[in-house]
C-alpha cells in the first residue's frame, strides 16, 4: 500500500463535473481531500490517494485523460486537530 500526493486543476469547464466522484467509483483507492478551492472558474484540490500503487497509477493516468492537470506535490501528515471544526 502506498500514499501518494497530487495538486489536481481543473478548467472552468470542468468544475460542474464529477470528475472525483467517479474515480472514486473506478478504482480501488481512497481519496483523501487535504484541502481545496472550486468555483465556476475552475480550480484545484489537494489530495492524498491510499491504495496498491498500479491501482493508484491508473487512476492517475484515468484524470489526465479527462484534462485534469495532475502534479505530485508533497504534504505533511495531518496534525492531530486537523480534523476540528472552527
Amino acid at each position: 500500500m502506498v500514499i501518494k500526493h497530487f495538486r489536481l486543476t481543473f478548467t472552468p469547464d470542468m468544475a460542474d463535473q464529477p470528475i472525483v466522484a467517479n474515480l472514486c467509483k473506478s478504482y480501488n483507492f481512497i481519496l483523501t481531500i487535504r484541502s481545496a478551492h472550486i468555483s465556476e472558474k475552475g480550480g484545484w484540490i489537494l489530495v492524498s490517494l491510499h491504495g496498491e500503487l498500479d491501482e493508484v497509477q491508473r487512476a492517475v493516468a484515468a484524470l489526465g485523460t479527462v484534462g485534469v492537470n495532475i502534479a505530485p506535490t508533497h504534504l505533511p501528515p495531518f496534525a492531530e486537530n486537523d480534523n476540528a471544526l472552527p
